[in-house]
């Protein structure tokens, strides 16, 4: 797990560096398949083009909960290479069996466990909505004048897994 915790972030730190360079208020959805950071069976790969394992030697798969509601995708909005801010979604985690099930299918977020699925997308013109109708604000949107962080380089990290982290 050690490692993934290092590995992980130098994956998104190697796309900035490919990203940053043109300074745009526009955010591209990033496909970890489609950008060539996982091979064909959704396996995780390191600058190198190798598997990465974990302590077990299992292969590192990223995805959401249930792979039934597409791949994991993050998001990206260019700007001033020499300051970058990483968001990580909030959400709930499951712990045992029952909040790992039933809960978030039945009754969806704010009233179960989690949500499984991605719901984030990048709209024709380059903003980044949260839902259809809800548009990414305070620190993530740009295009304000009150944002300090408005020229920094944004990584929006979806929450999707049912797991918990902090850091």
């Amino acid at each position: 797990m050690k490692r993934l915790v290092r590995i992980i972030p130098t994956i998104f730190l190697g796309l900035l560096v490919a990203t940053a360079s043109a300074k745009t208020a526009d955010w591209e959805e990033i496909s970890l398949a489609s950008d060539g950071l996982v091979d064909e069976n959704g396996q995780l790969l390191d600058s190198g083009g190798n598997i990465l394992r974990d302590q077990n030697q299992q292969a590192l798969v990223p995805s959401c909960a249930s792979d039934l509601y597409g791949p994991f995708r993050f998001f990206v909005q260019a700007g001033d290479s020499n300051k970058l801010l990483i968001l990580h979604d909030g959400g709930g985690a499951c712990w045992e069996d029952k909040t790992c099930s039933v809960p978030f299918d039945v009754l969806p977020p704010p009233n179960g466990i989690y949500d499984r699925t991605i719901s984030e997308f990048v709209d024709e013109e380059g903003h980044l909505f949260f839902a259809p109708g809800t548009p990414a604000r305070g620190i993530l949107d740009s295009d304000s004048s009150s944002n300090p962080l408005k020229s920094w380089t944004k990584i929006f990290i979806p929450y999707c897994t049912g797991d918990v982290g902090w850091g």
